[in-house]
């Protein structure tokens, strides 16, 4: 056995690691000590860079051993001359570059990096932008590097069809750089800049023939398909009404619920008459209840204290080019005016023409043909029969969720959504479209409540047999009376049911609730809690009854 090189085993290896990282863990806890207790005490010396450039060298992460280096070039700078720190400055972007071979994708690198050269007498941006070239070509998706390469290009006056260029050239590379896209994105209205639209309708085709042939090419890749989504845009659609109703008690007050969020600075654009008399000063609030400031919402709530009790009310709203007028008669306690089924639910808008949209329609369904497993083309296919004719395509639409459930269930709770959301959808067009007060969306499968400040106007809403957790939203409902919720998976009963002021039934049967302490306050006179946990505590209708005095049934 004598002159045989002992072979360590795996436990010694082992061993031999951990005392070394050990070794390397006191040294550097000691360094930080030393240094953390020169910056405490003030000293920006040659010493606290060494230290410091010691430390972050293997780990250059710490952000406050780079924000202590800023302070000692900051004291430093003061008793010197321009060469002097152009010198120290350009030792500094040296250092900088070891440390981005070490961790090229290092915030606080990159972040110190655009502060030397803010501070530098005499900044080379055509080094830096050379640098990012080199960085790039050794990972082409480097983010960090992507977003120093903007801020040098921007200092440097760099054109932008060059920096253009360069994406394409990086993109042909690899389709697969997300940092490429985007960077496209921001250059193309500047290169391309259309009347109408951000984009001038020559440039969208050649995009349009680029990333088709980037998602055909890799269909599984979802970087082309975003860039392909933002090529088809969202428009910004006028601001219209889509429901306004007016109601005498139990409190006087009108309540608009716009096409969109909207702040109260945007009610300029809002006239409301009241009988013969424009309103003074209303006091608009949120749907919760909220005071009235300018953060937006889609339904705004006004007190109307010196509404008629008996008499005939004309009511009229201005928003340009909208002219909306009814009355609410003598014998009713309220009335409401909708919008048509065209103008609501128009959930996804495009600034893209309807021919673009058939021809991308056309293009993903022949991917589709190819890929029927590939959920980036489903979906988009899917967006795009949305943004074409939601009703025409309602049934291809459903099909479309339910194969994303199946291809992709790490993310079906999203694709549920989607499925609720254009089922209501659906529900809320035959709604408007054939005005009536009850809204029936049981049994449709629905995990989330959406649109329902839509329902603004509706007196009965039956949620029963679906997937429900909760009903949030569910506060704007407000003249609603009945609500049923039977048989769905909620564990919470939301707040804002409370706020109902005309709710009387509440049916929430079969759920998984254990505390009905949120309805304290309601003017509930029927609530049909059986099958839930609450049921099982003995004292329960007594609390009950001690949150809801008006309770007359209770199952």
């Amino acid at each position: 056995m004598h002159g045989r090189v002992k072979v360590r085993t795996t436990e010694e290896q082992e061993e031999a690691k951990k005392k070394e990282r050990a070794a390397k863990v006191q040294m550097y806890r000691q360094l930080s000590s030393k240094i953390y207790e020169k910056r405490v005490s003030g000293e920006y010396d040659d010493e606290a860079l060494k230290l410091t450039e010691k430390a972050l060298t293997p780990n250059p992460e710490i952000s406050t051993l780079w924000n202590y280096r800023r302070e000692i070039f900051i004291e430093k700078m003061k008793s010197l001359d321009a060469d002097a720190v152009k010198v120290a400055l350009g030792s500094e972007l040296h250092f900088l570059e070891n440390c981005l071979r070490v961790n090229p994708k290092c915030y606080g690198v990159w972040h110190h990096r655009c502060w030397v050269m803010e501070n530098s007498p005499s900044p080379d941006w055509i080094m830096e932008k050379k640098l990012c070239d080199q960085f790039l070509k050794y990972d082409e998706r480097n983010f960090h590097c992507w977003d120093y390469r903007r801020y040098v290009a921007a200092k440097a006056n760099v054109p932008a069809d060059e920096e253009f260029m360069f994406t394409s050239e990086k993109i042909t590379d690899n389709f697969s750089n997300y940092s490429a896209w985007h960077y496209r994105s921001k250059l193309l209205p500047r290169l391309h800049p259309g009347d109408k639209q951000e984009v001038s309708e020559a440039a969208l085709a050649k995009e349009y023939e680029l990333v088709q042939n980037a998602f055909f090419t890799d269909p599984s890749d979802q970087s082309s398909w975003l860039y392909h989504r933002w090529l088809l845009g969202r428009e910004t659609c006028p601001l219209t009404i889509n429901a306004v109703v007016i109601t005498r008690t139990p409190a006087p007050s009108l309540t608009v619920t716009f096409n969109r969020s909207v702040g109260l600075s945007d009610f300029a654009h809002v006239s409301t008459r009241i009988g013969d008399a424009p309103l003074a000063e209303p006091l608009w609030s949120t749907s919760v209840g909220k005071p009235a400031n300018d953060k937006p919402a889609s339904m705004w709530v006004c007190p109307l204290d010196n509404l008629s009790t008996d008499k005939s009310v004309q009511i009229e709203l201005t928003c340009d080019p909208q002219c909306i007028t009814f009355t609410l008669e003598t014998e009713s306690q309220d009335a409401f005016w909708l919008s048509t089924a065209y103008e609501i639910c128009q959930s996804y808008n495009t600034v893209a023409t309807s021919t673009i949209l058939e021809s991308e329609l056309s293009s993903c369904e022949q991917l589709l043909e190819l890929e029927p497993q590939n959920k980036w083309c489903i979906l988009t296919t899917m967006l795009l029969r949305q943004s074409l004719d939601p009703v025409k395509h309602h049934e291809d639409i459903i099909k479309h969720c339910s194969a994303l459930i199946a291809v992709d269930p790490y993310r079906r709770g999203y694709y549920s959504d989607l499925l609720s959301k254009q089922i209501t959808e659906s529900a809320l067009r035959n709604l408007y479209g054939n005005p009536t007060r009850e809204l029936d969306l049981s049994n449709k499968g629905l995990t989330k409540l959406h649109h329902a400040e839509l329902m603004v106007h509706v007196t009965m809403l039956n949620l029963s047999n679906n997937q429900l957790t909760s009903v949030h939203g569910v506060h704007h409902l407000k003249c609603l009376e009945e609500l049923m919720l039977d048989h769905n998976l909620i564990r919470e009963v939301q707040t804002g049911i409370a706020s109902l002021l005309k709710l009387r039934v509440l049916s929430l049967k079969n759920n998984q609730i254990s505390d009905l302490s949120t309805l304290e306050g309601a003017g509930l006179q029927a609530l049909h809690i059986s099958g839930n946990p609450v049921t099982q505590l003995g004292t329960f209708r007594d609390h009950v009854r001690q949150y809801l005095p008006k309770l007359t049934q209770l199952t």
